[in-house]
């Protein structure tokens, strides 16, 4: 699914919309539909649900700022990232349940910078108890990246187009 941009000019003022916003902002509108259909009633804690989901597109931002200025100066920086992504998967509690986790090595939860708000937003969608010291280590986790990110994305800017 690619991200391009639509633009149109209006009264000499410019919006621009993007197609995979409105992309999920129409499987949003679905997904209502068919759980009105089938009768299923979110938890009242479901509109708490964009604020992990902010939360992990903070913290995506953050590591792609840094990821980015780092494949500009080294390049092997791009063959390395998938295998870094696929072990994040597996640390995080996307495909193993959270409880096989946590049971097996609870203190690493909280190094994990994605944990948090992962869990954060399925409690939020199943109404399920949060857990707060690990939503607040995320945030932490996730401002460190961004600050980082940006730090480095700063620093490195001026000297992109000698890497490039």
């Amino acid at each position: 699914m690619t991200d391009t941009t639509l633009s149109k000019a209006d009264d000499g003022k410019k919006g621009i919309i993007s197609i995979g916003t409105l992309q999920k902002a129409v499987a949003f509108v679905v997904l209502i539909a068919l759980l009105a259909l089938d009768g299923t009633v979110p938890a009242a804690s479901a509109w708490l649900f964009p604020l992990p989901l902010a939360g992990l597109a903070l913290l995506g931002l953050g590591i792609g700022l840094a990821l980015a200025s780092f494949q500009m100066r080294w390049r092997d920086v791009g063959q390395v990232l998938p295998y870094l992504l696929q072990l994040g998967l597996f640390a995080t509690p996307v495909v193993v349940p959270a409880a096989v986790l946590e049971d097996a090595w609870p203190p690493l939860r909280f190094l994990n910078p994605a944990w948090g708000h992962i869990a954060a937003a399925r409690s939020t969608l199943l109404g399920l108890p949060l857990d707060g010291a690990a939503w607040i280590s995320s945030w932490a986790w996730t401002a460190a990246a961004l600050g980082g990110g940006l730090f480095v994305f700063a620093r490195s800017q001026r000297r992109l187009a000698e890497w490039a």
